[in-house]
């Protein structure tokens, strides 16, 4: 996300600080690489197994993201922290109501996460039917019949995903309706194009100058961190 200029703009992260983020991160992932073995051969694997597999990886992706999170905030401002959080709301969506932090600032009850629960995996076994015949026609060799088969998939694959945005959103109430979209801060255009990872530098940084919310040069104190 702090790849985009126009994010770090709207946040107001200078360069220096985008640089800090950017080697603490690499330091995260690095550290996760160890923890995450080998990839199995899930042909291999009965569905009880890739369940589990899927399960312990959603559980590492969870702890390495906060430690990301908790490396973000500790470069950043209090309301960089704000900023940037309201701008990753927006890009992720509906989506982002599967979040364990916006569950909990939303309040999200016990039986609101099992239906969420309950359109994740019915969504999930759509797609996977919808891919099944896919692989059967790479498979045999007519790659022309394949390839107009995933074109058609894709097209089925937006419409159901707006169906089951519209399903998640239909299990709030109309005060936590509100609330997400006030957690979302005031909007920011980012097209698809500048959402794509980029190659090269951060191009377009502010260098040098006086801190937001600071003095000119001076580290700014670590942002407290949310509780957990």
């Amino acid at each position: 996300l702090l790849q985009i200029e126009k994010v770090r703009e709207d946040a107001e992260i200078l360069d220096e600080q985008a640089e800090d983020i950017k080697t603490a991160v690499d330091k995260v992932r690095q550290d996760a690489r160890p923890n995450q073995g080998e990839r199995p051969n899930f042909r291999e694997l009965t569905e009880a197994q890739r369940e589990e597999f899927f399960k312990k990886f959603r559980e590492q992706q969870e702890t390495t993201n906060k430690k990301i999170q908790a490396a973000i905030e500790d470069v950043l401002l209090p309301q960089q922290v704000e900023r940037l959080n309201e701008i990753r709301l927006q890009i992720q969506g509906v989506g982002a109501l599967l979040t364990e932090p916006v569950q909990k600032e939303l309040k999200i009850t016990a039986e609101q996460k099992t239906k969420f629960a309950e359109i994740q995996k019915e969504t999930q076994e759509k797609g996977q039917e919808l891919f099944s015949g896919v692989r059967e026609l790479f498979q045999g060799g007519d790659r022309e019949k394949a390839q107009a088969a995933v074109q058609e998939i894709r097209e089925k694959m937006t419409t159901m995903q707006k169906e089951t945005n519209e399903k998640l959103l239909g299990v709030l109430t109309d005060g936590q309706k509100k609330e997400f979209e006030k957690m979302k801060g005031k909007p920011v255009e980012i097209s698809p194009e500048e959402l794509r990872p980029s190659r090269g530098g951060q191009g377009g940084q502010r260098q040098g100058g006086q801190r937001p919310g600071g003095q000119g040069g001076q580290r700014p104190a670590p942002a407290a961190r949310p509780a957990t």
